[in-house]
């Protein structure tokens, strides 16, 4: 199958709204409580992305097919402090029927090619504990180095922090 990743852009943002909203659907159906899941809507994820300013767009990529995004990533400079990281994933989603296809290494890929070039050297990210995918992230050599809850909608989810200290892992899978 023919991908192309690219710079996401305004024009992107329904397409994006849209992959996040029916990714944490088919992700977490079951796996967090339904009054969270209710709550993540793809209205309230479109007006999520929506108000992302343009410096904030140079960080995200999207992955089409067809001209159909399947597949979106978001990094962030200068992250939280909590995992001692250059930069984060912020998010990286692939629809559940594209999963297995190589999309999100090669989002992955793309994001710390960016990340390293702007003169990162290590990355971290957050996931939720009940993700499914979690072994993707130690596939690509994430280290699971801290564990945490975020708060959502009145719930706390368990969270674990994955590290890369090194990016080559990333560039070389």
């Amino acid at each position: 199958m023919e991908y192309i990743v690219r710079n996401a852009t305004v024009h992107d943002v329904s397409a994006i709204a849209k992959v996040h909203t029916q990714s944490w659907q088919e992700t977490y159906a079951g796996r967090i409580p339904d009054e969270v899941l209710s709550q993540l809507t793809y209205e309230r994820r479109l007006t999520q992305w929506e108000r992302k300013t343009q410096d904030e767009w140079r960080d995200v990529l999207v992955l089409e097919v067809k001209e159909s995004i399947l597949a979106f990533s978001q990094t962030v400079h200068k992250p939280e402090a909590d995992l001692h990281t250059d930069a984060e994933l912020a998010c990286i989603y692939a629809l559940k029927a594209h999963h297995g296809q190589g999309f999100g290494k090669r989002l992955m890929q793309e994001s710390v090619k960016k990340l390293h070039g702007a003169g990162a050297t290590s990355l971290g990210l957050w996931v939720l504990k009940d993700n499914p995918t979690i072994g993707f992230y130690e596939r690509m050599g994430g280290v699971c180095k801290a564990e945490n809850s975020m708060r959502w909608f009145g719930h706390d989810l368990p969270v674990l922090g994955y590290v890369w200290d090194e990016l080559s892992f990333i560039l070389e899978a």
